[in-house]
């Protein structure tokens, strides 16, 4: 092991030197560096491929509030939608809510996008997570992120369901349906309820 990142995330090494992520509840309570993972305790396995930082750098700049957060986002995400995460989301969520936590300290204001209004329509259940996730952001980090950050959150759980090799595909994906979902209602002159997934 190379570091324990909470109680259940630890960064470890296999015997190629090869960077992992492990979740597991207790995992990390009371890990030190060199100790030896009980593999019984490993529930998901997230393996570094093709990044241009090694783990422990990125980890190093994610706070310790923000990865519990995370944590916590992705086990309620996993029993709302009742399914299984790519284990990648934490990688990708941390990154963003680091981002974003660290945008609100600096007073920064996020540029719109179109899609910030479209996404809860076409993606209602990933939107709930999405707003679920600035409420445990602001219980465990102490911050209240704005509102249509719930909508770049919720990409991050399409991403990790239909796993979308990365999340450029998952914003096309979302184009390419609201596109489709106009022609449909234009076409037939209907109006569809965007909160049905049919």
């Amino acid at each position: 092991m190379i570091k324990s990142l909470n109680n259940n995330l630890v960064l470890a090494v296999d015997e190629h030197q090869e960077e992992f992520v492990l979740f597991g509840k207790g995992i990390g309570f009371k890990m030190k560096k060199g100790d030896i993972v009980d593999q019984s305790l490993v529930i998901k396995t997230f393996q570094a491929k093709d990044r241009e930082q090694d783990f422990s750098t990125f980890f190093e700049a994610i706070s310790p509030e923000v990865l519990t957060a995370c944590e916590k986002i992705i086990e309620q995400g996993e029993a709302a939608l009742n399914k299984k995460l790519n284990a990648s989301i934490i990688v990708s969520l941390a990154d963003h809510l680091q981002s974003a936590v660290d945008r609100f300290q600096e007073n920064q204001v996020i540029p719109e996008n179109a899609l910030q209004w479209e996404i809860p329509f076409l993606y209602y259940k990933e939107y709930q997570l999405g707003k679920m996730a600035l409420e445990i952001v602001d219980e465990v980090v102490g911050i209240q992120l704005p509102k249509l950050e719930a909508s770049f959150i919720a990409l991050h759980f399409v991403n990790a369901q239909d796993g979308l090799e990365s999340m450029d595909e998952t914003l096309l994906i979302t184009e390419i349906t609201k596109s489709i979902v106009k022609i449909i209602q234009s076409l037939y002159d209907v109006s569809l309820n965007k909160e049905s997934i049919n």
